[in-house]
């Protein structure tokens, strides 16, 4: 109950749900060889900043606000001194070209799953898929996450459950929200 919760600072509950989160967290053989394969023909460096872009549904609906990917630019910049290779995870592969054109003279190279021909997550559009469809979509979204939980730091929004997967994996000292700040409860 929140009450329970309360007792704890949220240091102390990040803590025990990155440790449970970091147990739990296994792929089986053919995720990991499907990441394994994508990691390998991606060609990224070890040292690269990650940044989930969400748009689709969430904002379409009112779930999620829609935040100016101008905001995104910033925060990478300020980043730099990270590292200048840059991981986009994204349910809109237009998110890529517009990241590509902004950031033209900054000297950073941007990677991205390529695999991903997504303008926009609509989950009533995925539930009319076929099974290989949707394993292929959820195969993509895995390469993303794994990519962004072993990346250096990452940049996206704590509002929603992929960011905050990430922070419970790599730590808040090594993610920057473009929302909201981190809470549990």
């Amino acid at each position: 109950t929140p009450n329970f919760l309360s007792q704890y600072s949220q240091m102390e509950l990040m803590e025990v749900l990155s440790k449970a989160f970091k147990e739990f967290y296994k792929y089986n053989t053919f995720t990991q060889k499907y990441i394994s394969d994508s990691k390998l023909n991606l060609n990224i460096p070890d040292n690269y900043i990650s940044v989930h872009i969400r748009r689709g549904d969430k904002i379409v609906t009112g779930e999620m606000e829609d935040i100016d990917l101008n905001l995104y630019v910033d925060a990478i910049r300020d980043a730099i001194h990270i590292g200048r290779n840059i991981f986009i995870a994204t349910d809109d592969t237009s998110v890529v070209t517009y990241m590509l054109n902004k950031l033209r003279g900054d000297n950073v190279k941007i990677f991205y799953n390529n695999n991903n021909k997504l303008r926009g997550f609509d989950e009533k559009t995925y539930n009319s898929k076929n099974t290989f469809s949707k394993k292929d979509e959820v195969l993509n979204m895995l390469f993303d996450m794994d990519m962004m939980i072993h990346s250096q730091f990452f940049i996206g929004t704590f509002s929603s459950n992929v960011g905050c997967v990430v922070a419970m994996y790599l730590g808040l000292d090594k993610c920057h929200s473009v929302d909201i700040s981190w809470k549990i409860v």
